[in-house]
């Protein structure tokens, strides 16, 4: 089995290039500074998938600055709507699955359940649309395809909200940070050993293709997320925590309140159940 991995130097990208090779799969990983990964060179990557003829395309690319993405409407549709319905289209011309990745900020985060993937998505801002219109784009080519939709993904060695949070609480005596925003934190390994499994039943069965939704299990504020890391971080406990609305902060980008995620279909589908957010968070904390 051929797997081609766009955006392998990301987060998700690269947990994922690590474990499939780990597990002997045949796995090609191309990032925007390889000849055929830029996804917005649109005749390099038709190229490069026509040459290797990977049985799984995975994207793991994509314009996830959420802030920037409100002035850089354009950009991020180029790179989260048009380069995936390309990659879609390339996808179907070769016969191979493609599973691609999307986000807990395709829904407003009004209602306070978890979100199933029967909800309407209603996305708050450029970056969810984004988002939502490259799912549409990806469902719509005819190509074979798994879309995940992940929440709060992190991974050592990455910039994200864990990674940050360590460095506020490492330099900072206070720290102000949301209480009214949950999510499940979710860890780039957990995602790549959920593709595996996903590849390993796909490739059998047809008709587990669709959307999904993954994360870590449990559910936690960015508050008491930052409050568990200091607890791990015990040289730092004593850092002043102080819970604060999302409207504090005077940010491009409206964020959803409520990305709580139902994974249910995932784990009935694919036999996966991910870890717990702590063990996910605690994995990123202590990475050698």
């Amino acid at each position: 089995m051929r797997v081609m991995v766009f955006g392998a130097n990301g987060q998700v990208g690269r947990a994922l290039c690590k474990y499939l090779l780990s597990t002997g799969v045949d796995v090609r990983g191309l990032s925007r500074d390889h000849n055929g990964g830029d996804i917005l060179q649109l005749a390099d990557v038709e190229v490069a998938i026509s040459q290797y003829q990977p049985n799984v395309i995975v994207n793991a690319a994509a314009f996830t600055n959420v802030d920037l993405a409100e002035s850089q409407v354009e950009e991020a549709y180029a790179v989260n709507e048009a380069a995936v319905a390309n990659l879609a289209r390339c996808a179907k011309a070769v016969g191979a699955l493609l599973v691609h990745f999307s986000t807990d900020f395709v829904f407003d985060g009004i209602d306070e359940h978890p979100w199933g993937e029967e909800d309407r998505p209603n996305p708050l801002n450029a970056y969810g649309r984004s988002k939502l219109a490259g799912e549409k784009a990806v469902v719509q080519s005819g190509c074979r395809y798994v879309v995940l939709r992940v929440s709060w993904v992190h991974a050592p060695g990455h910039k994200n909200f864990i990674t940050s949070a360590m460095d506020w609480l490492k330099e900072k005596n206070s720290v102000r940070v949301v209480h009214d925003q949950w999510g499940s934190p979710t860890s780039a390994n957990d995602i790549a050993w959920a593709v595996k499994a996903v590849i390993d039943r796909a490739m059998r069965d047809s008709s587990v293709d669709g959307i999904y939704h993954f994360a870590n299990e449990g559910f936690t504020t960015r508050f008491d997320c930052v409050r568990f890391i200091a607890s791990q971080l015990h040289s730092r406990s004593n850092v002043e925590l102080v819970p604060v609305s999302s409207s504090t902060f005077k940010l491009p980008a409206q964020r959803p309140l409520n990305c709580r995620l139902d994974t249910g279909k995932f784990k009935r589908t694919f036999g996966y159940i991910a870890r717990s957010w702590q063990d996910g968070v605690r994995e990123t904390i202590f990475w050698k």
